[in-house]
C-alpha cells in the first residue's frame, strides 16, 4: 500500500511541478545561450507566455514522460536501499536516530542519482530544445550517445549525486 501511495504522490508531484520546472529551466538556459534574438524571457510570466505560444499547454509538459514513468521505480529503489542500509546499520549496533536515518537516506539518494542523472539530462534537453527538433526521449538518448558516448548521459552526475544524497539523507 505504501508503494502505491508513494507512486501516486510521486506522479502527482511530477505533474504539478513539471510546468514550473519547464519555466525555470527555460529561464536559466536562455540566460546562458547566445541566441541572437530578442525572444529571451525576462520574467517567469513572459517565459510562460512564450512557452504557451510555442505549443499551448502541452509545451509545459515537454520532457515529462521519462520522469513520470521512472518515478515509481526510483521510489521503489530508494525505499529498498534505505531499508537495507538501515538494517545493516542496526546490525552494526548503530542506534536508531538521526545518524542512522541520515546514513541510510544518503545511501538511497546516492543510488537513485545513478538512475536520475540520465533522466534529468533527457528532461532538460527536451525542455530547452525548440519544438519539432526532438520528438521524445529516445532521440535525445541516441543523440547524446552519438555525440558524447554512453557516459555523456551522466553529464552533471556529480552535483546530482551530492544533491540527491543530501536530500534523501535529510528526509
Amino acid at each position: 500500500m505504501d508503494f502505491v501511495a508513494g507512486s501516486i504522490a510521486g506522479a502527482t508531484g511530477q505533474l504539478v511541478g513539471h510546468p514550473l520546472d519547464s519555466i525555470k529551466t527555460r529561464l536559466q538556459s536562455e540566460s546562458l545561450l547566445a541566441r541572437g534574438t530578442n525572444t529571451a524571457s525576462t520574467s517567469a510570466y513572459k517565459c510562460a507566455r512564450n512557452i504557451y505560444n510555442e505549443g499551448g499547454l502541452r509545451a509545459f509538459f515537454r520532457g515529462l514522460s521519462l520522469p513520470l514513468c521512472s518515478k515509481s521505480f526510483e521510489q521503489c529503489v530508494a525505499f529498498g536501499i534505505q531499508s537495507t542500509v538501515d538494517q545493516l546499520l542496526e546490525g552494526m549496533d548503530v542506534k536508531e536516530g538521526t545518524l542512522r536515518s541520515g546514513l541510510s537516506g544518503m545511501a538511497a539518494g546516492s543510488t537513485t542519482s545513478l538512475l536520475l542523472t540520465p533522466i534529468y539530462l533527457v528532461k532538460v534537453q527536451l525542455q530547452v530544445t525548440p519544438k519539432g527538433s526532438l520528438s521524445g526521449p529516445i532521440p535525445v538518448i541516441k543523440r547524446t550517445i552519438n555525440k558524447l558516448g554512453f557516459f555523456g548521459l551522466y553529464t552533471g552526475a556529480v552535483p546530482i549525486f551530492i544533491g540527491t544524497s543530501i536530500g534523501y539523507g535529510c528526509r
